[in-house]
């Protein structure tokens, strides 16, 4: 178990449940989670040392998150990042908060968004083929969740 603060160069000691304070324009504080390290890639979604999967949690405050001031905080938005979006955002991992303490299993997302055949994921899990409606691509950086730390910013403004 890795001490805290540490900041990650890899996902190897990113453990779901894990928390980041994101600076806001403001000099208030929004938080980042972990809720899935993928070092296997499959078809759909990657899969590396780099890579995990991140949530902007439905929280902000006036300090960095702690334990405690997550409690009970649901998933404002998620995706795939590299763990330079904790470096350039938050620097350091804080703590860890267990996910199913807070009912917390990831939002539902597909594989992609062209019409057909796509699989549906809630968190990591994948639940199967599901039938989606055409509808434009997310965009997003190659750094970071939701394009940058400006869109993780403008989710509170």
């Amino acid at each position: 178990m890795p001490e805290y603060p540490f900041e990650p160069k890899s996902n190897t000691h990113l453990l779901p449940g894990q928390f980041w304070g994101v600076p806001l324009s403001d000099g208030r504080w929004a938080c980042g989670r972990v809720l899935a390290v993928k070092t296997q890639s499959d078809a759909y979604f990657p899969g590396n040392s780099r890579t995990f999967l991140a949530a902007l949690m439905y929280w902000q405050g006036d300090q960095p998150p702690t334990t405690e001031a997550i409690a009970g905080r649901q998933v404002l938005a998620q995706g795939w990042a590299h763990v330079r979006s904790i470096q350039l955002n938050g620097q350091m991992i804080l703590g860890r908060r267990d996910l199913g303490l807070d009912g917390i299993r990831g939002l539902r997302e597909v594989t992609h968004r062209g019409g057909g055949t796509v699989m549906v994921y809630e968190g990591r899990l994948r639940s199967g083929p599901q039938h989606v409606r055409k509808r434009p691509p997310c965009r997003s950086s190659r750094h970071g969740v939701l394009k940058s730390s400006r869109c993780w910013r403008s989710a509170y403004s």
